[in-house]
């Protein structure tokens, strides 16, 4: 049986050629989490600003609507908040008995 011998100073410059490699793609990992976490984000306030723009552009064009259906529904509208709020005043007033 022959008998081996491991030379130290070579696994230590393959080791020390390992290690670098390791590092950088530790570190590429990193920035690409980090890449995809800020492009997520982006996205998120992109996506939250058009949301919000178009419901100010629904609101604009509901607000500008005065035709007679819309006018009759604005009514029936207000009449149903005047009688929630009523109903709410009683309710408080019954609860402090």
């Amino acid at each position: 049986m022959a008998q081996r011998t491991i030379d130290l100073d070579v696994v230590r410059e393959e080791k020390m050629a390992l290690s670098p490699n390791i590092e950088n793609s530790l570190r590429d990992a990193v920035n690409a989490g980090l890449g995809a976490f800020k492009a997520a984000q982006e996205k998120l306030n992109d996506i939250q600003s058009q949301l919000s723009k178009g419901y100010s552009d629904l609101v604009s064009k509901g607000a500008a609507d005065q035709s007679a259906e819309v006018s009759q529904l604005r009514g029936l509208l207000e009449q149903g908040l005047g009688s929630l709020k009523e109903a709410q005043t009683r309710l408080e007033t019954l609860l402090k008995k």
